[in-house]
């Protein structure tokens, strides 16, 4: 008899314990939808006389907090106002300042700073705010960087790349960079800070998205996943997917990062949202060895056992002053929002995004830019304009205005 009364009450606890977690999870709160509309289009027409603002082959393009759309095309950032119109062009075909020779990455800091990054030769370029070129440099590995890795026991020939690079000015840079010790098989993440004087490790762990089987290394950002961005001049937010905890197939715990370079001090926080599981389809498409073109049955289990996707994929400011914390779709299809206040740090509410809608990596002057194609095939991209008006409106109840 006492042994049913145990398992009574423990089976009490745990649905008590389930009913807490989902009340404290805001995706069974009231979900805001936010509404967008086309604010204006860049095409043909937007070069006006200028044939170089023409878009050939966009491949990265992003707003700037003055709302301009700056746009990587070809050897240069071309610039539009947020009425479409062209305004200035960045850089050209070379190696030499202010040029480019490959596909480069666009970043926009707080403070206005825009630097670009070359992944191919690990260059990068500063802009001031006005757009006005300030330098090029190389990143590459310097002593405070090389002693801090030889503390940590990684042979000083070992491969590094850069995922996320952010400029806050000429002398101080934040980084995210993978590092691979590829025949001992280790591999690991590393997220910093450097100027003139100063190196601080703000994350170090093992890279969690690259599995090592019998026919060889396979590596999939499905498995593991990393965010930076900058949200005020001296702080960044920043995520890692092997901190997420999974309760069960509903509710998944989430902890994401702001980080004080003034300080260096890391506030951490945390929320609740729904898994996304790896579907049946998805796992066998992603376990064919990429070397033999056949099932690999390594990666197959370590997917099986994995069960679910990282839970964020992407941070984001909003207006300067929001931070968007961005989920995978949820089962009725909605793209979730974890809406915070950048000055307070403190949870604002939910919401959602149609799924029709690719969401932005940058909202500014409640605008954000979307590459696409028109009826004729031809490269463009559409501006849409955002509703942030609701958040106002929560924004006044929680100061019980």
């Amino acid at each position: 008899m006492r042994k049913y009364i145990l398992l009574i009450i423990l089976t009490l606890l745990v649905v008590t314990c389930f009913k807490s977690k989902k009340q404290q999870n805001p995706v069974y709160e009231t979900i805001y939808p936010i509404k967008t509309s086309m604010f204006a289009v860049i095409d043909d027409k937007s070069a006006g006389k200028d044939s170089r603002f023409l878009l050939a082959n966009p491949f990265y393009t992003l707003i700037s907090d003055s709302g301009h759309i700056l746009i990587g095309d070809e050897n240069h950032i071309k610039i539009f106002n947020n009425k479409g119109e062209n305004y200035k062009i960045l850089g050209n075909r070379g190696q030499g300042p202010n040029e480019y020779m490959y596909p480069f990455f666009i970043y926009v800091y707080p403070n206005g700073t825009i630097n670009t990054y070359e992944p191919e030769s690990n260059y990068y370029s500063i802009y001031n705010k006005k757009y006005q070129f300030v330098n090029k440099k190389k990143f590459e590995k310097s002593n405070n960087l090389n002693a801090y890795l030889e503390q940590k026991g990684i042979d000083k020939d070992a491969v590094f790349s850069v995922f996320s690079f952010l400029a806050i000015d000429e002398k101080r840079i934040v980084y995210w960079i993978a590092l691979e010790e590829r025949k001992i098989n280790k591999y690991y993440w590393l997220l910093a800070y450097e100027d003139e004087n100063k190196f601080i490790p703000i994350y170090w762990g093992k890279n969690d998205r690259i599995v090592i089987t019998k026919t060889g290394r396979y590596s999939s950002t499905t498995l593991g996943y990393i965010l930076l961005t900058g949200i005020t001049e001296d702080e960044i937010c920043y995520y890692v997917s092997s901190e997420d905890k999974y309760i069960d197939d509903n509710i998944g715990q989430y902890f994401f990062h702001i980080y004080s370079l003034k300080t260096e001090k890391d506030t951490l926080i945390t929320n609740f949202c729904e898994p996304k599981k790896f579907s049946k389809e998805s796992i066998l498409n992603s376990s064919i060895s990429k070397r033999t073109g056949e099932l690999d049955k390594d990666i197959k289990k370590f997917y099986e056992q994995k069960k679910y996707f990282p839970l964020l994929l992407n941070i984001f400011p909003v207006n300067s002053t929001y931070i968007f914390n961005c989920m995978w779709q949820t089962k009725n299809k909605n793209r979730i929002f974890h809406i915070y206040d950048i000055k307070t740090k403190k949870y604002l509410c939910t919401a959602g995004w149609d799924q029709n809608l690719v969401y932005p990596m940058r909202i500014a002057k409640s605008l954000y830019p979307f590459p696409t194609k028109n009826e004729k095939g031809y490269q463009i991209v559409q501006i849409y304009s955002v509703d942030l008006s609701f958040l106002d409106k929560i924004q006044l109840e929680k100061a019980g205005k």
